[in-house]
C-alpha cells in the first residue's frame, strides 16, 4: 500500500507507536550505561593492592615448612606452636573455599626445616630442629607427604644434621641442600657440606663442598640449571661471597661477590633469568638495599632500597612479574613488621604497597592460582631460643590482593561509550520522527 495515500490519522498513530517504543529503548539504554559504569567494575579497579583476611590455621605456628602444591592447594606442616612447643600437625589451603583443614601429622617434629615440592607432586621436608632451645636436636631425618592420601611416610637421611639450610630443585628431578649449620663439640658452625636428594631411590648423597662454609643464606636455581648460593653467615660475619653449583659436574665454582655481606636475605628468581636479593642483616644491622645477580655475566649489580630495612622476611614472585617483600624486622628486638614492598624489574624501582593485617615474621608466603599471594602464621615479634622473648605465634593467614593490570577484563570506558552511543542514536531517532510526526500531511 502507498504510505503517501495512508490516512494522517494512522499515519499519526503509527508514528506514535514507534515513538514509544523508541522512549523505551531510550530509557532501557540510560539504565544500562548508568548500571554499566556503577557496576562493571575490575577487581582493584583504581590501581590499589589491599590485604585481606582469610581462614585462620586450627594450629597457630612459627618456622614451618610451606609448600604450594600442584593442584593449588598450600600445605604448612611442622613448626612450633605457642610457647615454642614443637607439633607435628600439618593443615592444608584451599583458595576456592578459603579454608584450611587438618591432613596427615608428620612422623617427627621439624622446626626450621627445608622444604620442596617433587616433579610428582609428593613434598619434601628435611632437616631443621626437634625443637627451641639450646638441649634441641639437630636433624638429618626426612620425610615425604603424599597429597593424594594425605599421609606422611619417611625417607632417607641426610648425610649430616642441618639447620638453615637452603634447598633447590636440579634438573634432572633431584633435590640440593646446602649452606647449614651443623653442630659440633663447641656448639652450631656454618658448614661447607652439600646433599642431593634423589627421589627415585629415597636416598641422598654427598656431593662436593662448597668453596666457603655459610648458613643463612639464599640458594636460587638458575634457567641453565645450575644454582646460585649467595651470603649467609661464615665464620663470625656476614658473607659478600656466592658460588654456583653445576649439577652435571657435581661441583662449585665462586663467581661475583656481591656488592654487600648479607645473611637471612630474600631471593627471587626474575623471568629474565636474573636473580633479585634484597635485605637481610650485616652484623646485626637489617639492610634495605638490594642487588641483582646476572648468570651470563656472573656479577651483581644494585637495585636500589626497599622503603624500610627487613630481615628474616619473606618474598614472592608475583603473576605480572613484579616481587612482593613483606614483613621481617627492623631491628633487632623486633616487634615484627606489617608493611610490603613491591620491586618492579622493568623500571628497576621499589615502591610501598598495602600493609598487613598482622605484623609477621618467620612466616610462610606463597603465590596462589590467581596470581595472589598467601601470608601465613609467624611471629608478631622477634623469636629466640625457647621464646624467652615472649613472641606471639599467629594462626591468622591473609591474602595480598594485585592491583588488575590497566587494560585486562572488560574496559569500563568502552563498555559506556558503547552503551551512551546507543542511548544517542536512540535520542536522534527519537527527534526525528517526531519532527515526521509534527509534519503537516
Amino acid at each position: 500500500m502507498d504510505v503517501s495515500k495512508r490516512p494522517s490519522s494512522a499515519i499519526n498513530r503509527g508514528w506514535a507507536r514507534t515513538t514509544r517504543m523508541v522512549q523505551a529503548t531510550l530509557m532501557t539504554a540510560s539504565v544500562v550505561a548508568t548500571c554499566a559504569i556503577a557496576t562493571v567494575q575490575p577487581a582493584a579497579a583504581d590501581g590499589q593492592a589491599l590485604w585481606v583476611q582469610t581462614g585462620t590455621m586450627a594450629v597457630a605456628r612459627v618456622d614451618f615448612a610451606t609448600a604450594a602444591l600442584h593442584d593449588g592447594r598450600i600445605l604448612v606442616a611442622g613448626g612450633a606452636t605457642v610457647g615454642g612447643v614443637p607439633t607435628t600437625s600439618a593443615e592444608i589451603y584451599d583458595p576456592a573455599t578459603g579454608r584450611w583443614t587438618a591432613t596427615g601429622s608428620m612422623m617427627a617434629t621439624h622446626v626450621d626445616p627445608v622444604a620442596t615440592v617433587l616433579r610428582d607432586g609428593r613434598v619434601l621436608v628435611a632437616g631443621g630442629l626437634s625443637s627451641f632451645g639450646s638441649d634441641a636436636t639437630f636433624l638429618s631425618s626426612a620425610e615425604i607427604y603424599n597429597p593424594t592420601t594425605g599421609t606422611w611416610s619417611p625417607t632417607g637421611s641426610m648425610d649430616v644434621p642441618r639447620i638453615l639450610a637452603t634447598i633447590a630443585p636440579l634438573p634432572d628431578g633431584t633435590v640440593l641442600v646446602a649452606a647449614a649449620y651443623e653442630r659440633g663439640l663447641n656448639g652450631w658452625f656454618p658448614s661447607d657440606s652439600a646433599d642431593v636428594y634423589d627421589p627415585a631411590t629415597g636416598t641422598w648423597k654427598p656431593t662436593a663442598s662448597m668453596a666457603v662454609a655459610r648458613a643463612y643464606g639464599s640458594a636460587t636455581a638458575l634457567p641453565d640449571g645450575s644454582v646460585v648460593v649467595a651470603g649467609g653467615v661464615g665464620t663470625g660475619a656476614s658473607l659478600d661471597s656466592a658460588e654456583v653449583y653445576d649439577p652435571s659436574s657435581g661441583a662449585w665454582s665462586l663467581t661475583g661477590a656481591m656488592i654487600e655481606a648479607r645473611s637471612q636475605h630474600v631471593a627471587v628468581a626474575l623471568r629474565d633469568g636474573r636473580v633479585l636479593v634484597a635485605g637481610g642483616t650485616q652484623e646485626r644491622t637489617a639492610l634495605a638495599d638490594a642487588e641483582l645477580y646476572t648468570p651470563a655475566t656472573r656479577t651483581w649489580s644494585g637495585a636500589g632500597a626497599m622503603t624500610v630495612p627487613r630481615t628474616v622476611s619473606a618474598a614472592v614472585a608475583l603473576a605480572d612479574g613484579t616481587v612482593l617483600v613483606d614483613g621481617g624486622l627492623s631491628e633487632a628486638t623486633g616487634p615484627a613488621l606489617s608493611s610490603a614492598d613491591i620491586y618492579d624489574p622493568r623500571r628497576g624501582v621499589w615502591s610501598a604497597t598495602a600493609s598487613m593485617r598482622d605484623g609477621r615474621t618467620d612466616f610462610g608466603l606463597v603465590a596462589l592460582p590467581d596470581g595472589d599471594a598467601l601470608a601465613i602464621g609467624g611471629a608478631s615479634g622477634v623469636v629466640g631460643q625457647g621464646l624467652t622473648n615472649a613472641s606471639t605465634i599467629l594462626s591468622s593467614a591473609e591474602i595480598y590482593r594485585n592491583p588488575q593490570p590497566q587494560g585486562a577484563g572488560v574496559s569500563i570506558p568502552t563498555l559506556a561509550l558503547v552503551l551512551v552511543g546507543l542511548t544517542a542514536a536512540a535520542m536522534g531517532l527519537r527527534a526525528t520522527l517526531l519532527k515526521r510526526v509534527r509534519r503537516p500531511i
